[in-house]
């Protein structure tokens, strides 16, 4: 019982306005992600009824950019953050069913995903969509069938985060909403607004959720009826033209209309266009991510990615020139970090003939001389 322990009623000063504000201020557009998620899981044995799923955010960036701290700031509404399962540590999917099927309602949260995770791993975080866990077969003296049957069911929703973009299996992205976050560099304010929000944390705040769950016989009687079908509105006119896959339009739609519910209800930071502008933005480049793409393609992913990190930094390993609009660089100084990235996006290290297929690309300009950078044009 050492998880049900860690939920527990803690009386503080901390009000929901408050800690959302704060989020918003340390975690930025992740924390939306993270405090809407977190009170759909109140509600979440009702949203799978209706709609049969439930969203997986997973949290991706290099060490240091906040994924931890996003995830359980948002457990500490039941009491005590849950321990964190690391998933290379699971040993079989059956013990990670239990885990799940032992509390009710309540956000877990899985650590270090990676592509060379076992495939029963894989399953299992598939089956948290879904809410499917296992069935348990039993021997009985009595009847026709010398067996019997039992579903154990995950009424729990999974978070996630790794350093590996989480491309390797197109059924569990399809399931994800993948928020990138980047290593940035600390302002003394965001230190300090850190600290504030660690504070809060120490608190505790889980008398929230009293309130919270008061409105559980409107949600039952309206979000779907009335929430969830604005909310699918509002996603396809937001969407246009752009293509995603049905859970992914689904995974918008459970978030917005939870957003919606609540949001004459509690103080937010964020309104529901703001949060829709994000998980649009998201999706649609989740899409492409999923889509793949050429290798050339996937060049570029790393080099964006590497811009965010700050392992590529401009004027110093690469050039915009407004001008003719190209970025250029020594290949040299992009090469290292574009290996590693596509190990961390893709699963598997870069290609190493990848600069023979840019300079095969309509899009290359050759540099004048040995001296000078060569060229890409941008949108192209």
């Amino acid at each position: 019982y050492g998880n049900a322990r860690k939920v527990v009623y803690i009386e503080s000063d901390v009000t929901f306005e408050a800690l959302a504000r704060q989020q918003m201020l340390v975690h930025g557009e992740h924390a939306m992600l993270a405090m809407v998620h977190a009170l759909g899981t109140l509600f979440s044995d009702h949203i799978r009824d209706r709609v049969d799923g439930f969203p997986i955010p997973f949290y991706y960036g290099p060490p240091g950019t906040g994924k931890d701290q996003v995830v359980k700031c948002n457990q500490r509404f039941w009491g005590k953050p849950q321990t964190a399962i690391r998933l290379p540590a699971a040993n079989t999917a059956p013990a990670m069913v239990n885990v799940f099927a032992e509390l009710r309602n309540n956000s877990l949260y899985g650590t270090e995903w990676s592509s060379a995770l076992k495939d029963h791993i894989h399953t299992f975080c598939m089956g948290c969509w879904d809410g499917e866990g296992r069935k348990r077969g039993e021997r009985i003296q009595a009847g026709r069938s010398k067996f019997s049957t039992e579903d154990v069911p995950i009424r729990c929703t999974l978070s996630m985060s790794g350093n590996e973009y989480p491309n390797f299996l197109d059924q569990l992205l399809d399931r994800l909403v993948v928020s990138e976050m980047a290593r940035l560099e600390l302002t003394t304010e965001q230190r300090a607004n850190f600290r504030v929000l660690e504070a809060m944390n120490e608190k505790g705040f889980s008398h929230t959720l009293t309130s919270i769950v008061s409105h559980r016989e409107a949600f039952v009687g309206t979000w779907f009826n009335v929430h969830y079908q604005r909310a699918s509105e509002m996603v396809s006119l937001a969407l246009q033209d752009n293509f995603i896959s049905e859970r992914m339009r689904k995974n918008i739609c459970i978030l917005l209309a939870t957003h919606l519910f609540f949001a004459d209800k509690l103080k937010w930071p964020f309104t529901p266009d703001m949060l829709l502008a994000y998980l649009t933005r998201t999706m649609t480049a989740q899409q492409k991510r999923r889509l793949g793409g050429d290798e050339v393609s996937g060049f570029w992913t790393c080099f964006i990615a590497g811009v965010n990190s700050r392992e590529l930094v401009r004027d110093k390993h690469f050039e915009l020139r407004d001008a003719d609009e190209t970025v250029a660089f020594y290949w040299l100084d992009v090469f290292g970090v574009y290996m590693e990235h596509h190990r961390r996006v893709f699963g598997t290290p870069g290609k190493r003939d990848i600069l023979n297929k840019l300079k095969q690309h309509n899009c290359f300009i050759p540099g004048k001389n040995k001296e000078a950078h060569e060229g890409y044009r941008i949108g192209e």
